[in-house]
């Protein structure tokens, strides 16, 4: 099976059909405004973080967020959201940058990486396909930093959203993925069978036993807010609730079942709501019943 991806385990809880529709069939997506603006301003944090200039930064977005030139960063717009436009959406990114850069002062904590890919096994899993090997878990971190905590070393995995903010962060199964990944050897030296570095040999090593007993801890960043969020710290009863969404995710892929969302809360927001079963449901009582109104 090929390696589970952290932010699949959110689409995933969200609803297994959409996943499936995407993933396994790979039908094409519709693109969301929310979805492009959200992949545009990841870019122009990335931006800040690597130049640590605001207006490089601000620029950068502005640049990115025009339909002339998004297409370099993500696929174009093809449903806008209600309340949002190209303007509207550029007025928003570049509040939202200058903001986040007063709103935590670099000097607090230490920059790992920003944009980190991984692919690790998970102990505990295995694969359907091979019950003698683990599942992979791969992903790609925002934000990896380094700090203290009442006196305590601390890495932090630190997560950009521009979406709705959530709750019960401290059970948050993306960011309890990305902390796992880094418990492992391959997180940090790299996993050459899965084209990913990590941080190389030697600062690997050296970055590996640095944090060998640190404690581990997930901040969500809201966006829209401009707040960090405590997502709380990470220990082994946290990887074991991982191991097993992990590893009911894949039995239920193997075994072809994908149940579709009950509740329809996503259904709006779904950008493979062209290609679902649940096509022709109403957003709004007495409109009259089309392919999405």
């Amino acid at each position: 099976m090929q390696p589970l991806h952290a932010s699949d385990l959110a689409s995933w809880s969200r609803c297994a059909q959409a996943f499936k529709l995407e993933k396994i069939d790979c039908l094409p997506r519709k693109q969301l405004s929310a979805t492009a603006y959200g992949s545009v301003v990841h870019h122009a944090l990335e931006v800040l973080e690597r130049t640590q200039d605001v207006d490089i930064a601000v620029d950068s977005f502005a640049a990115y967020w025009h339909p002339m030139h998004i297409e370099a960063i993500t696929e174009p717009v093809d449903i806008w959201l209600p309340r949002q436009t190209f303007n509207s959406l550029l007025v928003r990114g570049m509040e939202t940058i200058r903001r986040y850069a007063e709103l935590k002062p670099w000097q607090d904590t230490e920059l790992l990486a920003t944009e980190l890919s991984f692919t690790v096994p998970v102990p505990g899993t295995h694969d359907p396909d091979d019950p003698s090997k683990p599942l992979m878990l791969a992903g790609t971190m925002d934000k990896l930093v380094s700090g203290f905590h009442r006196r305590f070393l601390t890495l932090e995995v630190q997560d950009h959203k521009s979406g709705k903010k959530q709750t019960y962060l401290r059970h948050n199964i993306q960011g309890t993925a990305y902390l796992a990944a880094t418990e492992r050897p391959e997180f940090w030296l790299g996993n050459p069978d899965f084209h990913t570095d990590g941080f190389g040999p030697e600062r690997g090593q050296q970055l590996m036993d640095r944090f060998a007993g640190a404690a581990r801890k997930f901040t969500w960043i809201d966006l829209n807010n401009c707040e960090f969020l405590d997502g709380g710290f990470r220990g082994p009863k946290d990887y074991a609730r991982l191991a097993v969404a992990l590893q009911q995710m894949a039995d239920s892929i193997h075994a072809e079942i994908f149940p579709l969302s009950v509740s329809g809360e996503h259904c709006n927001f779904c950008h493979m709501r062209d290609w679902c079963a649940g096509i022709g449901v109403d957003d709004q009582e007495g409109k009259p019943q089309t392919a999405f109104n």
